[in-house]
């Protein structure tokens, strides 16, 4: 696993308070992590200040895995970070 998925995964991981080898790629916010509006937007907000980066909230709710979080972060930011 790249870095850069383990880092917005241990994002995850701190925010739902588990350990990050229990979150798999597939996982989903909802149904499998048990992630409500409040936590999203606490992830939302802990990504943005991590990477500098914006993340409308609403963006959270077209986000349904951990995948599709981690595509979305990296697509944010320039090539060469990561």
């Amino acid at each position: 696993m790249k870095q850069f998925d383990e880092d917005v995964i241990g994002v995850v991981a701190d925010l739902i308070k588990i350990q990050p080898a229990k979150i798999q790629k597939t996982s989903r916010f909802v149904q499998d992590l048990g992630v409500d509006s409040i936590v999203a937007a606490e992830i939302l907000s802990t990504l943005e200040e991590k990477y500098n980066i914006e993340i409308p909230e609403e963006k959270m709710k077209e986000l349904f895995t951990v995948q599709d979080l981690i595509s979305y972060v990296h697509s944010l930011l320039p090539e060469d970070d990561y």
